[in-house]
């Protein structure tokens, strides 16, 4: 037996059939409730999970007046991961202190996050929340947040903004 990997979203498997056997017949199951009695069937389709591997378990069965033989082997299908983000606010005055919510799905890896503000970090798939201080000087700033959630199936990525107001107030006025 021997297991087979292979990336989501959606994989698209063809199964050889190696069978020997006078007036054979045969009937296959692929686990994800598809079935076939061909000799060598249509290529299958394999869903993901969002949130982890899942195996599928294929089972061949040969068959004719003289016995019976079975043969099983399984796919693994990994997803591929998508980046995605909260944020606690997305607007506020200088200093700004911000939340961020990690909800990347298809089991990344790392996720990398770039703050638009020179800043960057690296956070490991576990760590669900982290913390970023923006500020700004005279004038209103808009900083572009990027997450990248990245596995062996691939690579997402998603931004988002936030707005920094100058944290002075000047009072102005003239009298004629």
């Amino acid at each position: 037996q021997s297991d087979d990997s292979v990336c989501g979203p959606t994989a698209n498997i063809t199964f050889n059939n190696f069978s020997s056997g006078y007036n054979a017949a045969f009937n296959w199951q692929f686990g994800n409730g598809q079935t076939s009695t061909k000799r060598n069937p249509k290529a299958v389709t394999y869903q993901q999970n969002d949130y982890r591997d899942t195996t599928y378990y294929i089972t061949l069965q040969g068959s004719n007046q003289c016995g019976l033989s079975q043969e099983q082997d399984s796919i693994v299908v990994s997803p591929t991961p998508k980046a995605t983000f909260a944020m606690d606010k997305d607007q506020g005055c200088s200093p700004l202190p911000v939340g961020f919510a990690n909800q990347a799905i298809g089991v990344p890896d790392s996720l990398y996050w770039h703050f638009g503000d020179g800043a960057s970090q690296r956070t490991g798939p576990i760590e669900d929340t982290l913390k970023h201080v923006f500020s700004t000087g005279e004038a209103d700033t808009q900083y572009v947040i990027t997450q990248t959630a990245k596995n062996q199936c691939g690579t997402d990525q998603t931004k988002d903004t936030v707005k920094v107001f100058p944290n002075t107030v000047t009072a102005f006025f003239s009298v004629d």
